[in-house]
């Protein structure tokens, strides 16, 4: 089975095809947009941009119009940088499908061996996003989650996805919500403190925040 991809650049048509499902609905097709450079890809009757440059970590990152892959969740494209050894996975998630993506845009570095280094970028369905720093192809060191208004919503060590240490969660207008610890991705029991907007501790765990 194939899917058919093409890529229409002005007079220019290339056809790529890829393992995958030939009905046509499931055709993944590129369509330049010339009024705001943007490449825009169908998918499964869904529509998604990939601007022309990208303005990432104060470098200017420009798209690779031949780097388009299609997935079960979500539809990416590669980003390359003059001055960076680098490359960036910008991928964009499918409509209605959180519980497999858990996304609605990422934003990846990695080497060119496709292994993540550096900062990744997860916008989620609310706007809010994480930021996760890789080291050798695994999640390592501090996560942050922010609120869709830019504020922290929680931070702590992560070594391999998996939560270790002391954690914080702050409140969307910026007090300090709770405190807890995590050993091997397991809450610590009895380590969480639990504060009010105005500092006062609580007598409750915040058991629904953690878990």
């Amino acid at each position: 089975m194939q899917t058919c991809i093409s890529l229409v650049a002005g007079a220019c048509f290339v056809a790529i095809l890829i393992a995958g499902c030939a009905e046509s609905d499931r055709a993944l097709r590129i369509r330049p947009n010339t009024e705001d450079d943007l490449v825009v890809v169908i998918k499964d009757g869904s529509s998604y941009s990939f601007p022309e440059q990208l303005d990432y970590e104060d470098s200017l990152w420009i798209r690779d119009d031949n780097s388009v892959r299609g997935m079960d969740s979500s539809v990416a494209m590669m980003y390359f940088c003059r001055d960076r050894p680098e490359r960036l996975d910008y991928a964009i998630g499918a409509p209605g499908d959180l519980l497999k993506r858990r996304f609605q845009l990422r934003i990846q570095k990695s080497t060119f061996h496709w292994v993540p280094s550096g900062m990744t970028t997860s916008v989620l369905q609310d706007g809010s996003h994480i930021e996760t720093p890789y080291v050798a192809g695994f999640a390592r060191g501090v996560v942050r989650f922010y609120y869709p208004n830019g504020n922290l919503k929680y931070e702590g060590n992560e070594i391999s996805g998996s939560r270790e240490g002391k954690f914080k969660g702050y409140y969307e207008t910026g007090e300090i919500w709770w405190a807890a610890s995590f050993s091997d991705d397991e809450y610590v029991e009895g380590s969480a403190v639990v504060w009010d907007k105005d500092g006062n501790v609580l007598s409750i765990e915040p058991l629904e925040v953690l878990f």
